[in-house]
């Protein structure tokens, strides 16, 4: 069972809140997983675990939520080429739908702008979901649109238990063929086009970016040859008759 782990939320990025969180809960999985091996990818900054026994490490620039879109392709090719059977986000990013993947709940969704695009479709994508208590579970299914029933917390709320309650998990997906209720697969796919809708609007708005640039930097140099200019101005505007 190989499973990758995107380490963004040990980045300082993140925060000291979410590196401590982390720092605690990942060896703690680690540990619990003997026949695991786990890859994390390790965002930018140094992570806030050095050093983990069996865990191999990638590096790769910080997390960019303002392109969502296209870390999700990234990490969906990273998952395909490390043959990933299991994608865990501590930044709440997501990998498509072809690797399983688990969504943490650990701390309360923002609540002036509500939670980010990346972690909405993170949530929805996920085939098992867990919470470090009820609060939590209660705070994350709302923002989200997801049932409480679908998260599972452990008894204890400190990292290290529900560590336990990952490794669990885990184990289940590993040892059984993933079942997905009927609510999830047919969500699935909406969110896998409105990721890729999302992405032809980014692009089609670099391209637009991209000659504006170099429209502007054609009138920056004929706006120093005053002839140039007036000519190059007269085959834009074409005169009244």
């Amino acid at each position: 069972m190989r499973v990758l782990i995107d380490g963004g939320g040990l980045s300082g990025q993140a925060g000291a809140g979410a590196a401590e969180f982390w720092g605690s809960f990942l060896p703690a999985l680690a540990q619990r997983l003997p026949r695991g091996e786990i890859c994390l990818l390790s965002r930018g900054a140094t992570a806030a675990v050095r050093e983990l026994t069996g865990v191999r490490t990638f590096h790769a620039p910080p997390v960019d939520y303002a392109a969502s879109a296209r870390e999700d392709r990234r990490l969906r090719a990273l998952s395909h080429a490390l043959d990933a059977d299991l994608f865990l986000s501590t930044c709440h990013t997501s990998a498509g739908v072809e690797t399983p993947s688990i969504y943490v709940a650990w701390e309360p969704p923002p609540g002036r702008h509500g939670p980010r695009a990346s972690s909405r479709r993170a949530a929805r994508m996920a085939a098992r979901h867990l919470a470090l208590d009820d609060e939590q579970a209660a705070q994350a299914a709302q923002a989200h649109g997801l049932t409480r029933s679908l998260f599972r917390v452990p008894s204890v709320p400190t990292a290290p238990a529900l560590a336990d309650v990952a490794a669990e998990t885990i184990e289940e997906l590993a040892d059984r063929e993933l079942a997905l209720d009927e609510l999830q697969a047919a969500r699935r796919p909406m969110e896998e086009k409105a990721t890729a809708a999302l992405a032809a609007r980014l692009k089609a708005a670099a391209e637009r970016r991209a000659v504006w640039r170099h429209h502007l930097a054609r009138w920056a140099r004929a706006a120093g040859q005053p002839r140039r200019y007036l000519e190059y101005l007269g085959r834009l505007v074409v005169p009244a008759r």
